[in-house]
């Protein structure tokens, strides 16, 4: 008799989120909303962004050739905000 009651309370509760009104957008998973989050839409490539360094406007692959650096490493300087000297400074890690 229990397991008929629960049973019961189930289909009623559905019944009543039948009745609540829908919301007008698309409600997304926590899942999917913490991915479109994270994702951050890439503006320009690394060979568009330039910036000046020691008078001249140079691209990103331009300086990395320059001052004989990878051009990921110019990148990522660039991309949590250093400018200028901060992007030429020599790597600490060892060619491989």
């Amino acid at each position: 008799m229990g397991l008929i009651m629960e049973l019961n309370i189930i289909k009623l509760l559905k019944q009543l989120r039948n009745q609540l009104p829908r919301p007008k957008h698309k409600v997304m998973p926590i899942v999917e909303q913490k991915i479109v989050k994270k994702t951050k839409p890439i503006v320009k490539k690394r060979e568009q962004i330039k910036t000046i360094v020691d008078g001249k406007e140079l691209t990103l692959s331009r300086i990395a050739q320059l001052y004989n650096l990878e051009p990921h490493t110019v990148y990522a300087r660039y991309r949590v905000g250093n400018r200028g000297k901060l992007l030429t400074r020599p790597s600490h890690r060892k060619p491989t």
